[in-house]
């Protein structure tokens, strides 16, 4: 498979996560002949060329989605980073018309990362939501969270991983001391001794090694990230999609070739997975391309407090994102005791949706088995 048909199958998780259909998001792939320039035809002109339109209609946040996957799935070109400082300007006017919310930057000694923060309409500390996604999603792709932070009732901050989007760190070992540092420049705007982290993908590895050090965060949510087998298996390493490996190796600053050794320390032990004393809601996709079946197992083994929810999908469970997201919210309101209601009515919804899916399945199968015997009927 070539790097730009990879891309083009990637990204449709990405696009269905903001709400893109999968038939928009087709025709604008199939316009697409090369991943470079910004001349018809290519990624970065094709995904932003209605974007403009949209923001002269002040429909931001629908021109920041576009402008977003524009940029995917790094800046590695000037028309990528054009496309993404018209991403985060179209987000920042989005975010003026909503109350209590600010963008923040805090500097560290490897670099300085921004962050959007909400209150909601709560003037008091409430405990705080920290919303992070993997190593190709900038934080503008999650307004979904400050849309609902009221609903919530929790702060929300959206970040990004170190090295993605307006992030300034280098991705390394330590990288995981990011939300520490983050809880403590919003202590005085939340309470952080109740800290939940919705970390996706390699974030959420990030989260686990936080949570090990600093007990402020009491659960995290995650799906797809890398526990420790991706980090060791040489031989899946092989078969690593090679945007992830492009993607890694920019973040980092190694060569490709050098990357497998880079990573390598980062794998989580049996010990300090046995260590994690705080719940970790996980959603685990069968057919993932990036991480092995083998973490799967080295979770149930080691982690006490997992809650795993596995979906028959690739990285990400594109075909069940509605799922995913009543999931997600389910596991940020299930401990919680004045939203018992909402759990109910969520455990329904997603009740209904899994029947929903696998009636689709089924019918789809049923369709196959009959056009398979009327074609053997006519031949």
């Amino acid at each position: 498979m070539t790097y730009l048909n990879e891309l083009k199958e990637l990204v449709l998780l990405h696009a269905r996560t903001q709400g893109l259909s999968f038939e928009y998001s087709k025709s604008i792939l199939e316009r697409i002949t090369s991943e470079e320039g910004n001349k018809p035809g290519s990624w970065v002109y094709e995904w932003s060329k209605e974007a403009p339109l949209l923001q002269k209609k002040a429909r931001w946040l629908e021109s920041a989605q576009l402008y977003n996957l524009a940029r995917f799935p790094f800046i590695q070109s000037n028309a990528h980073m054009e496309a993404h400082q018209a991403c985060v300007k179209s987000f920042n006017e989005w975010l003026l018309t909503k109350p209590n919310t600010r963008k923040l930057e805090i500097k560290t000694e490897q670099g300085a990362f921004k962050a959007y923060f909400t209150s909601g309409s709560e003037q008091k500390k409430l405990p705080l939501l920290v919303v992070c996604g993997g190593i190709v999603s900038i934080k503008e792709q999650w307004a979904a969270f400050i849309e609902n932070a009221n609903a919530l009732g929790m702060a929300i901050a959206l970040v990004e991983m170190p090295g993605v989007g307006e992030n300034k760190m280098v991705y390394e070992p330590t990288s995981w001391k990011m939300f520490s540092i983050l809880l403590d420049e919003l202590s005085q705007l939340a309470d952080v001794t109740h800290t939940y982290l919705v970390a996706l993908s390699f974030s959420g590895h990030m989260a686990i090694q936080c949570a090990l050090a600093d007990k402020r965060i009491k659960q995290i949510t995650t799906a797809g990230a890398p526990i420790h087998h991706f980090f060791t298996d040489q031989r899946w390493w092989w078969q690593v999609p090679i945007t992830t490996k492009r993607v890694l190796a920019h973040l980092m600053g190694v060569d490709i070739e050098n990357l497998f050794t880079a990573i390598s320390p980062m794998a989580l032990s049996q010990t300090e997975l046995e260590s994690l004393a705080i719940p970790l809601n996980y959603i685990f996709s069968l057919r993932d391309e990036i991480i092995p079946m083998s973490e799967k197992g080295f979770l149930e083994q080691y982690s006490s407090q997992l809650k795993l929810k596995i979906f028959n999908d690739v990285h990400g469970s594109p075909s069940h994102i509605k799922e995913v997201k009543f999931w997600i919210l389910l596991s940020l309101l299930k401990n919680r005791e004045k939203f018992a209601v909402q759990v109910k009515l969520f455990r329904v919804v997603l009740f209904m949706l899994q029947i929903k899916h696998i009636l689709k399945l089924r019918i789809q199968n049923l369709y196959l088995l009959l056009s398979n015997t009327i074609n053997i009927c006519l031949s």
